[in-house]
């Protein structure tokens, strides 16, 4: 099922995202045209940007994000609930400093 699916021209190119619920996983990708692949940051208290990884992986059960032919696709998906024979892996969670 797909919930939501958008474009959006913003500088230096395009932006998709995309929700969708695949069982009881709910699954977002935002896809861009920057080659650039995400990396955890360490921001000082006083920094205004730097965070948003270590966010995603606080908030969510998987994150990861692969490049494209046309530049990267960032997703994270988020379990809404689990049996007790299922198992979702998780990437370990950053460390902040600050």
């Amino acid at each position: 099922m797909q919930f939501r699916q958008g474009t959006a021209a913003v500088a230096g190119g395009h932006v998709s995202l995309q929700v969708r619920l695949i069982g009881a996983v709910l699954c977002v990708e935002v896809c861009d045209s920057s080659p650039v692949l995400p990396r955890p940051g360490l921001p000082d208290a006083y920094s205004e940007s730097g965070r948003g990884l270590f966010l995603v992986a606080a908030l969510t059960d998987r994150y990861g994000a692969d490049p494209t032919p046309t530049g990267k696709r960032c997703w994270a998906e988020i379990a809404l609930s689990t049996g007790t024979d299922q198992e979702i892996p998780a990437f370990p969670k950053p460390l902040q400093r600050s």
